[in-house]
């Protein structure tokens, strides 16, 4: 599991991997239903929760803090899921790598691998090191 290789080569608390295994297993779980939704969707999806949010309505995106957490644990929380965003974006990549087909999939490589530059970029040092790790491993 990508997610737990790159919490592993982090360093992170064993309680931290096991929540990030947790949570990886989960975190598309409504995809059983809705299908895989591209990335432009979901996140358009989070902005009108967000937005909900604001207004006072909708509340509980899956990736939002615990009502009433501390700040470690609102710490522990954003790391926990920066560490399976970055799984994501490696696996969307690794994915039409391997078995993309057709005349847009070197367009679809290209942008996955500029989304998941973007990111690594902006993430801290030490996911951006396990991340470069585990694209070195696979590619």
């Amino acid at each position: 599991m990508i997610s737990v290789n790159l919490a592993l080569s982090m360093g992170l608390t064993d309680e931290e991997v096991a929540s990030i295994q947790s949570k990886s297993l989960i975190h598309d779980i409504d995809e059983i239903w809705t299908g895989d939704m591209p990335s432009p969707h979901k996140e358009s999806l989070n902005e009108r929760v967000a937005l909900a949010e604001t207004r006072g309505g909708y509340r509980g995106r899956y990736m939002s803090d615990p009502p009433g957490a501390e700040d470690g644990a609102r710490v522990r929380s954003r790391r926990i899921d920066e560490v399976i965003r970055g799984a994501d974006r490696i696996d969307a990549w690794q994915w039409i790598r391997q078995y993309g087909v057709g005349i847009y999939k070197s367009e679809v490589e290209v942008d996955c691998w500029n989304r998941l530059s973007e990111f690594m970029e902006a993430a801290p040092a030490t996911l951006e090191e396990a991340m470069h790790k585990m694209i070195n491993k696979i590619a």
